[in-house]
């Protein structure tokens, strides 16, 4: 079975409205991602890893890993330019 990448995008475009915060994102980014079952070609991994990362580094505490670090505008940012990948993956997927 194939990955969901509708899922995916309907989540990070709650964050990116504001329809939930960035911990509700996060959370259910990860839970979302950890138990994903669905068959992903590399780049559908990459972006969706990223994505993963970018939530990751949103949770970390600026004061211990200031390196690693991101705002929620940031993860925002970050999560806009994955759904227009996304979007461009799904739109690919169904031209075929």
């Amino acid at each position: 079975m194939r990955v969901d990448l509708i899922k995916y995008i309907n989540l990070i475009r709650e964050l990116i409205s504001n329809k939930i915060d960035a911990d509700t994102y996060v959370g259910r980014y990860f839970q979302l991602f950890q138990d994903e079952t669905g068959e992903m070609t590399d780049e559908e991994y990459n972006i969706l890893n990223g994505l993963f990362c970018d939530a990751d580094d949103s949770e970390d505490v600026p004061e211990l890993f200031p390196e690693f670090y991101i705002t929620e505008q940031e993860l925002r940012n970050r999560a806009k330019v994955a759904l227009k990948k996304l979007k461009k993956l799904v739109k690919n997927t169904e031209d075929k």
